[in-house]
């Protein structure tokens, strides 16, 4: 496997300019892009929709490159963006592209990428000690797919975790259910520590009889280096 990275500028959520240039250079292809990582000028709060717009625009460049359809483009590669560019931080995206039949095995560590996808959470869930359990999973899944056979091996996981709507959870209390909290922007915070959790989970830094819903965003002592 054969993995690299590629950051481009952005002058606005749409502007994939830089990025088709990038393949239209021959510098990567669209069908080996495995992930892309970004920076919006948004607000980075619930209601910043900047990133859909990005989500969406990157969506339909790597269709039109790569000839697949946008469902395709959207179960395959994570796209993950982080709203507001304050100080000296400008908008940005960067491309993790996976060759896997380039480059031989040479016997020394080398940058590698693997990516996954959970199951979809219910709100109730979200937050909670099933929320570090699904991402745990997640997390495996793309451990091997990098092929990565030791955990101190890993060195930075990215989990987008999303974050409960109104509308989420009103529909979990209609069925009798509670969630974590009711404040939506809250909500990320418990999302972002269930999601840190669930990497200690897979990479052994976390033990299962340490992990509950009352340790997560509370109990700083349980966490995870990666």
């Amino acid at each position: 496997m054969h993995a690299q990275a590629f950051k481009v500028g952005m002058r606005s959520p749409d502007d994939v300019s830089e990025a088709a240039k990038l393949l239209d250079d021959g510098a990567c292809s669209a069908e080996h892009v495995a992930a892309v990582l970004g920076k919006t000028e948004g607000n980075g709060g619930v209601n910043d929709f900047t990133r859909a717009l990005a989500t969406l625009s990157f969506q339909r460049l790597l269709a039109e490159r790569s000839g697949r359809d946008l469902g395709d483009i959207a179960r395959r590669v994570p796209i993950i963006w982080s709203g507001g560019t304050e100080g000296v931080m400008s908008p940005h995206a960067t491309l993790f592209t996976r060759e896997p039949d380039r480059g031989a095995p040479t016997g020394d560590k080398r940058f590698t990428v693997g990516t996954a996808y959970t199951r979809d959470l219910l709100p109730e869930e979200f937050g909670t000690a099933v929320h570090a359990r699904v991402a745990a999973d997640g997390v495996r899944a793309a451990i091997e797919a990098a092929g990565i056979e030791a955990f101190e091996d890993v060195h930075f996981v990215q989990i987008k975790t999303g974050a409960l709507t109104t509308e989420r959870i009103n529909a979990a209390r209609a069925r009798g259910r509670s969630v974590i909290t009711g404040d939506t922007y809250k909500s990320m915070a418990y999302g972002r520590a269930a999601a840190a959790l669930g990497i200690g989970l897979a990479t052994g830094e976390v033990a299962e009889s340490k992990l509950s819903d009352d340790v997560i965003a509370r109990d700083f002592a349980v966490f995870s280096n990666v």
